[in-house]
């Protein structure tokens, strides 16, 4: 699966794995949906999964209004800033340790 690799490609891959592992977290907290999924039948349940992992595909590709319901300023932020804090990493061929890359941040911070 491609998304890109720019600050869309990321945002939509982050949503589609938060979905998933949403999706995951409730399969196993919940272990009686697997059995009712077959109460119609195997080619129903398997219909099913696919059409709600295009569902997850289409709402990943267009993940601003997925976030919209939670701040997405907040979210745009915080993706943009990781989005271009991985390209100036790459782009200059570094590898920043957690600490030196937060006390440059502080100390960009007025």
């Amino acid at each position: 699966m491609w998304f890109g690799s720019g600050f869309y490609g990321l945002a939509g891959l982050w949503t589609f794995a938060v979905i998933e592992i949403g999706d995951l977290l409730r399969v196993i907290f919940n272990p009686s949906s697997i059995p009712e999924s077959f109460d119609h039948g195997f080619v129903t349940a398997a219909v099913e999964l696919v059409l709600n992992q295009l569902g997850n595909l289409i709402t990943a590709f267009l993940w601003f209004s997925y976030w919209a319901d939670n701040g997405i300023i907040t979210w745009l932020l915080v993706a943009y800033v990781g989005c271009w804090i991985g390209v100036e990493l790459a782009r200059r061929g570094e590898d920043m340790p957690l600490q030196v890359m937060l006390r440059k941040f502080r100390s960009m911070l007025p």
